[in-house]
């Protein structure tokens, strides 16, 4: 009896199984036919590509004085050697005065001009005639932290050049730079060995480079303009007291090229007269994108037999008075500011220098804007207050 009961029992048990996983297959089957579940989709995100500039590239270096490209950037640093030559009849033709960067010309006296030139990106062998110092060095040579070379020069000079602190080698204090020449009578026979130069001087004790190289301010070589005809001008007289405007003879140039200013006229010919006979006139040959140089005929440098020309002729109005002890040597103050006019690439434009007597002047028009000047070498003529300049 208990077989059967025992039998029944797990007859029971087997079918309730079968019934549960029968209902599990079909349960199984119908999610199987339940569509899936929705699901939103996100809007895309789109990834923005931002360009990275390009970095701007590095100027090539150029000279201080001149603007123009310099190979070894550490020559720059090499102080500015400045050499006072002399201009009278009887030292002409000059020696290496067409390799200087810039020149100052300045009126002595008696009427007289001398020059002092100061050489960096290139050094000649030879220089000369080189002649005593004057009162205007005191202003010139500290803009430049230039080395100053020079025959001589009287008791007030000596001590105000000594006074400004000025490292000077004047003739006989250095053994082998200076000598005399044999086709020249005394005192324009004296020349002066400025290949030398740097080694002598570093001898002697001077610091013969700088960490801050003195600089003018020029435009990029690469963004020279192309020169103005100045064949539709005609000729003008530029006095102390005129403008830009008064010397525009028929010229309607617009011209915006020096540095965007906007006064800015043909220039093909300038005479400055220093004294009624040291008169310099002054050409500008468009091939060559220079300003020639001429009084008394062209101005030769006995070096290479070629005219002078500089791309850059800046004519600075100054004060001149004669020193305090009666003497015939001018006091002329090259440190302030005065009028000026800038010529550069057969244009000019009227304008000031300014300079704080630590660097070389800096040049403005009437609006204040930055007159830049041309790549290349630069002559700068310095007049008094009542020099009246021709223009053509």
């Amino acid at each position: 009896m208990s077989f059967l009961k025992t039998r029944r029992t797990l007859i029971i048990v087997i079918a309730a199984a079968v019934v549960l996983i029968a209902g599990g297959i079909t349960a199984f089957a119908v999610l199987q036919q339940q569509p899936a579940p929705h699901v939103e989709e996100q809007p895309s995100i789109e990834k923005k590509v931002v360009d990275t500039p390009a970095a701007e590239p590095e100027p090539e270096p150029t000279w201080p004085l001149t603007g123009m490209p310099l190979d070894d950037e550490s020559r720059a640093l090499y102080r500015p050697l400045s050499v006072k030559i002399e201009n009278s009849w009887d030292a002409r033709p000059q020696t290496g005065l067409g390799s200087a960067d810039i020149v100052y010309e300045t009126i002595t006296e008696g009427g007289i001009t001398r020059f002092n030139c100061l050489f960096q990106s290139t050094i000649p062998g030879d220089v000369g005639p080189v002649r005593s110092a004057r009162n205007s060095d005191i202003s010139i040579v500290p803009q430049y932290q230039a080395l100053l070379f020079f025959s001589g020069a009287n008791d007030l000079v000596l001590g105000q050049l000594g006074g400004a602190g000025i490292d000077s080698m004047k003739g006989g204090s250095v053994d082998g730079l200076y000598y005399r020449v044999d086709f020249r009578s005394a005192p324009h026979n004296l020349y002066l060995n400025l290949g030398g130069a740097y080694a002598a001087a570093e001898s002697d004790g001077f610091a013969i480079r700088t960490e801050n190289p003195p600089t003018l301010e020029f435009y990029r070589p690469e963004e020279r303009p192309s020169s103005v005809s100045a064949s539709a001008s005609s000729g003008a007289s530029a006095s102390s007291g005129s403008t830009a405007s008064s010397c525009s003879g028929s010229s309607t140039a617009t011209d915006t090229s020096i540095a965007s200013n906007a006064s800015v006229m043909p220039a093909s010919a300038i005479t400055i007269p220093f004294s009624e006979s040291f008169v310099a006139d002054w050409q500008y040959n468009a091939e060559m994108k220079q300003y020639l140089r001429s009084m008394d005929g062209p101005t030769i440098d006995d070096a290479t037999g070629e005219q002078v020309g500089v791309e850059n002729l800046v004519i600075m109005w100054a004060s001149f008075v004669p020193d305090p002890v009666g003497g015939t040597t001018l006091e002329v103050n090259l440190n302030g500011s005065g009028r000026a006019m800038v010529f550069t690439d057969g244009k000019w434009v009227e304008g000031t220098w300014e300079t704080q007597g630590n660097t070389p002047p800096r040049f403005k028009d009437a609006a204040g804007k930055a007159i830049l000047l041309s790549p290349g070498q630069s002559w700068f003529s310095v007049v008094d207050g009542e020099t009246a300049v021709n223009v053509q």
